[in-house]
């Protein structure tokens, strides 16, 4: 079975669902539907689930009562392994043992579990490296700093016929120069000062498999002339040694420099290098990859919830904007750690923009996104749920918004008075049936709980007023409806 919802709470006919990977997968009390939910605030067809490009969705269908997801109400939702859904009084879990692309690692498919994304640069990345993978040649991975050279690198691998084959990765950077030699090709005891035993180079240890170099440009001369003769199939000496050593490697090698211009510079060997680039992989960096970072977002988000013994922690609407049109001079690698300090810094259960620690943005900005409001723009009704919304959203333009008219405090009374009693023009068009201030607090109170789905700590904020006021509110006449009302922390 590739994936399937496991039923965690409530009854149902089934414990497990399976999920088609054609067709959409209705869920709901419907007969028509192949996830059937006998409750009676479940919708005939209350939400489907589908499966499109690697990647499985779950969209509400316009229910009354909603589609959860990990405590958030969600109209649509790209699901990942993990993700709690509830439908009516059941919860559900989405699990999927089949790897990102939706095939089974050693199916003879390709394996892409690692990379992470669905937009149209990463999906020409992912059909090239299964053109290649299976080739012998070296491949050269270029790409920026944090794109993720060495998760292409293992998916290369992955896919290769050296897939059951070890892999070894080796930073060429991170090897002080005097020991390149010693590290990659070995040495034998005795060999220079220190050397009291044999050490097994890290070619010989990758032997019949895969061995990944990282920062190649790195490489002295001297190592970069045993590379290559190893490449085109010559036995080497370990330093010291006086036996040569033959192995059979698949080389990786990656960059984030340009190394033609290493060989201008006579830093790179031009042989080398043609050696070295018989395919070469281009990473696109993560600001060419907008439609991913929501993905990704969700991805290090989920990690570092439950790392941090923090699951109930959300990302806010203004936070994930900011996310989107953040330029990721770091890319993937700033995304994650921009992530994971956010879990630890954010101070109730969403992440805000002032948590967020993005280089290069101005923090007027971020004050702008945590204080923006967007009213809609219909006028106030009733005081039920829906009309509401107008309420909530016109007052806000009264009292705070664009068209909000400057007090005049400098204004006497008598000086007011004397005027005509006429309606604000910035007022025009907004239905003020009532002025009494109970009636547009109880509209407030309700339109707040409406748009954080019950909430009553994201509502209290949305008002502006204490968490401890709201509840007194509550206990005096505007209750929550048992539905709706989540007293989450």
């Amino acid at each position: 079975m590739s994936a399937c919802l496991k039923v965690v709470r409530g009854t149902g006919p089934a414990a497990e669902f399976p999920l088609h990977r054609t067709g959409e997968n209705l869920i709901g009390r419907g007969v028509q539907c192949c996830i059937q939910i006998a409750d009676e605030r479940v919708s005939f067809i209350h939400a489907k689930i589908f499966y499109s490009k690697g990647i499985w969705s779950l969209s509400d269908c316009g229910s009354d009562h909603g589609t959860w997801v990990n405590g958030s109400r969600i109209e649509s939702w790209i699901l990942i392994p993990g993700d709690r859904i509830r439908i009516g009084n059941v919860e559900l879990v989405f699990v999927d043992s089949q790897n990102a692309t939706g095939q089974q690692p050693g199916s003879g498919e390709s394996d892409f579990s690692e990379l992470i994304g669905k937009s149209e640069s990463m999906l020409d990345l992912k059909k090239r490296i299964a053109r290649i993978a299976k080739a012998s040649g070296c491949i050269l991975v270029r790409g920026e700093s944090g794109t993720g050279k060495e998760l292409v690198a293992r998916a290369i691998h992955r896919n290769s016929l050296r897939a059951t084959k070890p892999m070894l990765s080796v930073n060429c950077a991170a090897i002080p120069h005097h020991l390149m030699d010693s590290q990659l090709f070995g040495h034998i005891k005795g060999a220079f000062t220190g050397a009291d035993h044999d050490h097994i180079g890290y070619f010989q240890q990758a032997n019949q498999g895969t061995l990944f170099l990282d920062e190649v440009g790195e490489l002295n001369l001297e190592g970069q002339a045993k590379l290559l003769r190893i490449l085109e199939g010559h036995p080497y000496l370990p330093v010291g040694g006086t036996k040569q050593i033959n192995v059979d490697v698949h080389v990786i090698s990656a960059t984030n420099r340009d190394l033609r211009e290493f060989v201008a510079e006579r830093r790179f060997r031009e042989d080398l290098y043609y050696r070295l680039s018989v395919f070469e992989v281009e990473i696109p960096p993560l600001r060419q990859r907008g439609e991913d970072i929501e993905l990704l977002v969700r991805f290090f988000l989920e990690r570092f919830k439950q790392l941090s013994a923090r699951d109930y922690l959300g990302m806010s609407p203004e936070a994930m904007h900011l996310l989107r049109n953040y330029d990721w001079p770091g890319n993937v690698r700033e995304l994650r750690n921009v992530i994971d300090s956010a879990v630890v810094l954010a101070e109730d259960w969403l992440i805000r923009p002032g948590d967020l620690s993005l280089r290069n943005v101005n923090r007027s900005t971020i004050n702008s996104l945590m204080l923006r409001i967007d009213p809609p723009s219909i006028n106030p009704g009733p005081t039920n749920a829906t009309s509401g919304a107008s309420s909530l959203g016109s007052l806000a333009e009264v009292v705070g918004g664009k068209q909000a008219a400057p007090y005049r405090d400098q204004m006497s009374l008598s000086q007011q008075e004397s005027k005509p009693a006429q309606s604000d023009p910035s007022l025009e068009g907004i239905n003020f049936d009532t002025l009494n201030v109970s009636i547009w607090e109880q509209r407030l109170i309700k339109e707040a709980l409406h748009r954080t789905h019950g909430n009553i700590p994201a509502a209290a904020e949305l008002l502006g007023i204490a968490r401890a006021t709201l509840y007194r509110k509550l206990e005096k006449g505007f209750p929550a409806s048992p539905e709706d009302r989540t007293d989450r922390l």
